[in-house]
């Protein structure tokens, strides 16, 4: 049973990310079981988005000239500002791990920065999400 809470709470961080660790604790999992799931699952996501997206990227950019990016707009003056590091390390929380490596991409970003900034990034994020809920269930006593 233990084995398949491991497998459910790896394949929802795969799908949805941090969602996954309430589950976790749902299912009976300790706090090391939770993060290690979650995480597991969310970095594989990662590198499944980003193997994916880069493919689908070449493919649908194939035949095309490049194209002079908007230096006037918003978004575009965001990552020339904080970059691979700053998405990687900020997209776990907002707006998740899958839609910041797809936002990486889109933006031209660059691949293997993008992955080690997320990375990072989902390890530090989804250790404070199970202290967070771990701290509200043992010391807080919310059940």
């Amino acid at each position: 049973m233990r084995l398949v809470a491991w497998i459910v709470v790896a394949l929802i961080g795969f799908i949805t990310g941090g969602f996954a660790i309430p589950i976790g604790y749902a299912l009976g999992l300790s706090s090391i079981e939770v993060y290690l799931s979650a995480s597991a699952g969310a970095m594989a996501g990662l590198v499944t988005f980003m193997f994916a997206g880069d493919k689908l990227r070449t493919r649908l950019t194939r035949n095309r000239p490049p194209k002079e990016p908007d230096e006037d707009s918003r978004v575009r003056e965001v990552a020339n500002r904080y970059g691979e590091k700053g998405l990687g390390l900020v997209g776990p929380l907002f707006p998740g791990v899958t839609a910041s490596v797809v936002l990486g991409l889109a933006l031209g970003m660059d691949k293997k920065s993008l992955a080690r900034w997320m990375t990072i990034g989902i390890a530090a994020t989804y250790a404070l999400y199970c202290v967070g809920l771990w701290l509200l269930v043992e010391l807080v006593g919310v059940d």
